[in-house]
């Protein structure tokens, strides 16, 4: 009986570390502008960047690429709601942030 409770007291901090940051939760943009300003400008800029252009693109690469941000995932599912929306999450300096963004390259035609 001991051996699994020192493995779940040995794994519960990286668990607790690597807690992902809704962006969208109330206060949070403020709380991060607060906290960590330079994580704020990277966090405005990649998301910026996801609303104008598909994830996969070469230039959002180059952008997560320069912003330092890793592990990023946009969710495959685009929200069909008008504007369309999609979830992305990345990583900053080990912080896992995830937002839902709105997707601006979608234009009316593309989703008929």
């Amino acid at each position: 009986m001991r051996l699994p409770t020192a493995a779940i007291a040995f794994f519960c901090p990286l668990v607790a570390s690597a807690a992902t940051i809704d962006l969208d939760a109330p206060g949070a943009m403020g709380s991060l502008e607060r906290s960590k300003p330079s994580h704020y400008a990277r966090v405005i800029k990649l998301v910026s960047a996801a609303q104008r252009e598909p994830c996969r693109s070469e230039d959002f690469r180059r952008m997560q690429v320069a912003l330092a941000a890793r592990d990023l995932d946009c969710s495959m599912i685009i929200q069909t709601s008008l504007p369309p929306k999609q979830r992305v999450t990345f990583a900053l300096d080990g912080a896992v942030y995830t937002t839902v963004v709105v997707l601006h390259y979608v234009t009316p035609d593309l989703i008929r």
